[in-house]
């Protein structure tokens, strides 16, 4: 399949999970008991519950709960790998060291054992799934700034920037357009 299609198929999996977050009811509907288990046939699109709610209803809940935090994290995740591939395309070698010591340490964590205390220390009146997905965000973003720089790298790195700074590009256009939009387009993805 061609990437226009791929991405057609990603945008609808967008509007579906958003419009379903923005449809979901507040209150899950009252118990009918001429809907137990009715099939999807009778309740349109999933059927019912135990107890003769829509299970439509259950879904644009769980819709609701997981979609920001979920767009969040995977906007952390690509900016930390953006700025992992842009790091190493600076040439600077304090830099590859803190990326790659950060990388280190985030990667010793259980990820699990830290999201599990990141719940357990959220106050009671505001847990979300907010925190937990950007502590996830965050012990997964070395990975990508570890991904990106080794990408870079088989680029040319700082090498690669000098060449076109050479040609007369400008410092935007050299980040933005041609390491990161040409380049480190399938690591952010």
């Amino acid at each position: 399949m061609s990437r226009r299609s791929w991405l057609g198929i990603a945008l609808v999996c967008f509007v579906v999970l958003f419009g379903g977050a923005f449809m979901a009811p507040e209150h899950l509907s009252s118990i009918d008991r001429d809907l137990f288990f009715a099939r999807p046939s009778v309740l349109m699109p999933f059927g019912a519950d135990p107890k003769g709610r829509p299970l439509l209803e259950y879904a644009l809940q769980g819709a609701a709960v997981v979609a920001l935090p979920a767009l969040v994290a995977g906007a952390v995740v690509a900016l930390a790998g953006v700025l992992g591939g842009l790091l190493r395309c600076l040439g600077s070698e304090w830099a590859d060291a803190f990326v790659q010591g950060l990388g280190e340490i985030m990667g010793a964590l259980p990820r699990m054992l830290v999201v599990l205390v990141v719940a357990l220390v959220v106050p009671r009146d505001a847990r979300s799934l907010m925190p937990m997905a950007l502590a996830w965000a965050l012990l997964a973003a070395p990975g990508a700034m570890d991904e990106a720089a080794a990408v870079a790298e088989r680029l040319g790195g700082s090498r690669f920037v000098e060449a076109l700074r050479a040609h007369g590009y400008s410092a935007p256009r050299i980040y933005l357009v041609h390491v990161v939009g040409h380049n480190l387009r399938p690591v952010v993805v």
